[in-house]
């Protein structure tokens, strides 16, 4: 059975994320800016997920019964 080769980017995984914790810690003392700004991003990411997960379980609150009760009324 021939051995698969990794691509590139699988071999030198460990590079890549290093790189991106470094270029993420240079980019935060360069431009505090971008820094704050990607940070309301995520904010506003877990905002959404929040709301969605909410919404999510409220739905879920209701049984068949209770549904066709309502759409009866």
């Amino acid at each position: 059975m021939p051995e698969k080769k990794l691509s590139i980017f699988e071999r030198y995984l460990t590079v890549w994320v290093v790189l991106c914790i470094a270029g993420g810690i240079f980019l935060g003392k360069i431009a505090p800016c971008v820094a704050a700004t990607l940070n309301d991003f995520w904010g506003l990411y877990l905002e959404i997920y929040y709301q969605a997960q909410k919404s999510y379980r409220m739905e879920k609150r209701w049984s068949c019964g209770e549904a066709m009760l309502l759409s009866i009324r």
